[in-house]
């Protein structure tokens, strides 16, 4: 029940940040994923010490701050419509196509996520 409750937490927080009136919300949560993303990194590169993944809290660690920052950035450069699509014959297409861009979004923020982390795998394994 509770990772029910989560995932609907994170799906409205994603659906609010996808709004069109919100790029410098959308432009800071990528600043911020950046940022993460490097201390990720730098913490990786001095320490030599890469966390063996066992549960959903480490993961999410690792993979959370690629994410935000691939989804902020990529919501605050893409194409916004401002207007509500109108009612008619192409309404159902451009609420169609509304979705499509989101989900492919979302789904190139994940995989920048999780090339991330295997870069970061790749990394421990040349130098371990």
């Amino acid at each position: 029940m509770e990772n029910d409750d989560l995932g609907a937490q994170i799906s409205r927080l994603l659906n609010y940040m996808d709004g069109p009136g919100h790029r410098k919300l959308q432009a800071a949560i990528g600043v911020l994923g950046a940022l993460g993303t490097i201390a990720i990194w730098w913490a990786r590169l001095h320490f030599n010490y890469f966390v063996i993944i066992h549960s959903r809290i480490i993961v999410l660690v690792l993979l959370a701050p690629p994410y935000l920052m691939a989804f902020g950035f990529g919501n605050s450069i893409a194409r916004h419509d401002p207007e509500p699509p109108p009612d008619g014959l192409m309404s159902s297409y451009m609420q169609h196509e509304q979705s499509a861009r989101k989900w492919r979004l979302r789904i190139a923020a994940g995989l920048v996520a999780a090339l991330n982390l295997l870069l970061m795998i790749f990394v421990g394994s040349l130098s371990g």
